[in-house]
């Protein structure tokens, strides 16, 4: 871009480590424009910005640093003759200050997903592996504690509590419904639970909803205590243990105690020294492994002093070497000290249990960092272990390709950062293929427990990798099918989890051939929706009337009877496909099993299936009001329409709504028959694009009627759809093709 602009260029970085690998970069690609001229490049810190040359091109990188201070400093420091190039791999798009960002950079950003980078050749391929650890409670003080203070609080408010549950469940259930659904409030959530949590029956107006069957959370209990009894002493410190407040009247979490305390457990060193070894087991010689962790220091949780102490003392993970780089230490493996000392500046060294302690003191962290890559990549040592501060964002180290993010980040760009490290081109290994770990801590029984797993399913919800069938697409359940099951599910098949990850990493060259690396591809998302049609009391299909005709297969001439049946849904699965038959014809007896689909029995009407033919009304609404574009397509149990991304998810979601359950929509569509549908509110915000939809159901369904659903007589349809249904499971999967 400098060359093409004429423009010299000023770069600036948000850290000296990676201010110290442009500098080696611009040394490699660039060249003087003439003999003894200065090079075309400056490159500095956001900390250390100085002035930029007038008419230049201004390149920020790791641009997601700008919302706050730095990206204030920068915007006062350019000029009108100064163009500006951002980059960043995750854009910061929930930052209060994101206004900021998109003054400095603009509002027309250039997005490229991973998986084209991947298929074009500038990323390796990779593979989202798990690997689930169940923790002893001894490990979780935290949870423990919290745990107790809810309990506590629980046993003071006494019975009353209990009469409190049951009485909102049986005289509120409407009103708590209707809030649910409009996502005003988990409430109805948090006593259906508590109330199957002691055995107790919900009431008949409830469906049996999986949601409201599964076990209660930390956050169930917080809501319950905080709904009763917001006043009580005992009520308001158990919260605060629990890592809660009240702002406004409302419940908010101040610190998430779940999260912190399974990030933080001893047990995910065990997970991270299981999967290392399986690591050198599949690659042998050639694991190159980064661990990336929050603390440097040890104390009470995960850091990464600690980490390598387990390392170098465990027999499984001792081989590979590992060398420790943060701000302040630089720590390696005892037997690797010998190879190790001419690489590195004569500086004071000692010895401390397994490992020697090099005093940094004179020895730049930038350079430190800058070591790393050259040691892995002559295979002096085989892991890594550093805090993110330092190797989890902007540091380049090609040979890398396993990564063990065992922060306690949340944050989807944080996250994004760290998987990154795995995902450089290696040019000393042309067929690299990258693994990406998830440590994932269960804690079944604890209150919060399921944390990690919540927070794994948000991460990936929109993050974009194989699935088990060499699919690309997004959703934690691309890592594993199992990974949408309860935390008590899955500490229960830990084992075959495992198994599944195993079998992934020993066949990595499956891997690469998925990914298809050269081969086209059209670069757009498409949304899918999985599922089928559900059948609760206010849903039942209409059984189709068949006319049959039924001839004797022995009569020379034709004897026949005409006879309308009407055939109850599931009547003819369980015949086994046939009709046990004896009729009176005059003189002559017939009985015998007669095989449906014989050429003696013939159709005269045969219903479309209801799923295709209300997906159907739903395509035809949206391309009849302009809203998508592109062709319907099915395959098994998925739908999708084949057109732009934007269409593809809007039909998406649209359909999920109409096939899931009946939630708080504007408008319904009733059927004379009885069958309720919730209209999709991309087709419910006006009562003519809801009659659209009416009309396209008419031509693919059949006839049904609009109505208003929440006053009168549609308020009471409504609170049907909810007594007797919850919908069919529905899921949507997004898929790059």
């Amino acid at each position: 871009m400098a060359a093409a602009l004429g423009q010299p260029v000023e770069v600036r970085v948000p850290t000296t480590a990676l201010e110290q690998q442009w500098r080696q970069r611009a040394r490699h690609h660039l060249v003087r424009l003439a003999p003894g001229a200065a090079a075309p490049v400056r490159i500095a810190t956001y900390a250390g910005l100085g002035e930029l040359a007038v008419g230049s091109l201004v390149v920020l990188d790791e641009a997601h640093h700008l919302c706050g201070t730095w990206g204030r400093r920068i915007l006062e420091a350019l000029g009108p003759t100064q163009r500006v190039l951002g980059l960043t791999g995750t854009p910061p798009h929930d930052n209060p200050d994101w206004d900021t960002f998109l003054e400095l950079v603009g509002r027309d950003p250039v997005t490229v997903d991973a998986p084209p980078l991947v298929r074009d050749g500038h990323l390796c391929p990779y593979l989202d592996l798990v690997w689930p650890v169940v923790a002893d409670p001894d490990d979780l003080p935290e949870l423990v504690q919290a745990g107790e203070a809810l309990a506590e609080a629980e046993r003071a408010l006494g019975e009353a509590l209990g009469l409190w549950v049951s009485t909102q469940l049986q005289e509120h259930w409407l009103e708590l419904t209707e809030a649910r659904f409009a996502g005003r409030t988990s409430l109805l959530v948090a006593l259906a639970r508590f109330q199957v949590a002691r055995s107790r029956e919900l009431p008949t107006d409830l469906p049996r909803d999986p949601e409201l069957l599964a076990p209660l959370s930390l956050d169930d209990r917080a809501r319950l205590l905080f709904a009763c009894a917001p006043e009580r002493p005992e009520v308001r410190q158990a919260l605060g243990q629990a890592g809660y407040r009240t702002v406004r009247q409302r419940l908010v979490m101040d610190r998430d105690v779940g999260w912190q305390a399974l990030a933080g457990a001893g047990t995910r060193t065990r997970g991270a020294l299981e999967v290392l070894a399986e690591e050198r087991a599949a690659r042998g010689d050639g694991l190159r492994a980064l661990l990336i962790t929050d603390r440097d220091v040890e104390g009470d949780r995960l850091s990464a002093r600690g980490l390598l102490k387990a390392l170098v003392r465990d027999p499984r993970t001792d081989p590979l070497d590992p060398i420790l780089v943060t701000g302040s230490v630089f720590w390696v493996d005892d037997d690797l000290w010998p190879r190790l000392a001419p690489r590195v500046p004569d500086l004071p060294w000692r010895v401390v249990g397994d490992h020697h302690e090099v005093d940094v003191t004179g020895w730049s962290t930038a350079d430190r960092v800058a070591l790393a890559p050259r040691l892995l990549e002559a295979g002096v040592t085989h892991c890594l272990v550093g805090p993110r501060h330092l190797l989890g964002e902007g540091w380049a180290c090609p040979p890398v390709n396993c990564v063990l993010d065992l922060t306690g980040i949340r944050a989807s760009v944080t996250v994004n950062q760290v998987r990154g490290r795995g995902l450089r081109l290696d040019p000393a290994d042309p067929s690299k293929v990258a693994t990406l770990w998830e440590i994932l801590v269960l804690a079944p029984g604890l209150p919060g427990g399921d944390r990690m797993l919540q927070l794994l399913r948000e991460r990936h919800r929109h993050t974009l990798g194989l699935d088990e069938h060499g699919r690309i697409r997004a959703g934690a359940t691309r890592i594993d099918p199992r990974l949408e099951a309860g935390v008590g599910e899955l500490a229960a098949e830990q084992d075959a989890l495992r198994e599944r990850s195993r079998r992934r990493l020993h066949d990595l060259a499956a891997t690469a051939a998925a990914w298809a690396v050269g081969q086209d591809y059209l670069d757009r998302r498409s949304w899918r929706v999985t599922g089928r049609v559900a059948t609760p009391r206010q849903r039942r299909i209409p059984t189709p009337e068949l006319e049959l005709e039924l001839v004797p297969a022995h009569a020379r001439s034709r004897v026949g009877l005409r006879v309308r049946y009407r055939v109850e849904a599931g009547l003819l699965a369980a015949l086994g496909g046939g009709l046990l038959l004896a009729l009176p014809l005059g003189p002559l007896s017939l009985v015998g099993l007669l095989p449906l689909g014989a050429a003696a029995w013939r159709a005269s009407r045969r219903p479309p299936s209801l799923h295709r033919a209300a997906l159907a009304a739903v395509h035809a609404s949206l391309q009849s009001l302009g809203l998508a574009e592109g062709r319907l397509r099915h395959e098994g149990e998925e739908s999708w329409v084949e057109g732009d991304s934007a269409s593809s998810r809007l039909f998406a979601e649209a359909a999920a709504e109409l096939l899931g359950p009946v939630r708080h929509p504007r408008y319904l569509l009733v059927e004379p028959g009885g069958r309720t549908w919730p209209v999709p509110a991309a087709l419910g915000a006006t009562r003519e694009q809801a009659d659209t939809l009416a009309a396209a159901w008419a031509r693919h369904v059949g006839p049904c009627e609009v109505i208003w659903a929440r006053q009168g007589r549609g308020r009471e349809w409504l609170r049907t759809a909810w007594r007797t249904g919850s919908g069919a499971e529905v899921a949507l999967v997004e898929v790059w093709e």
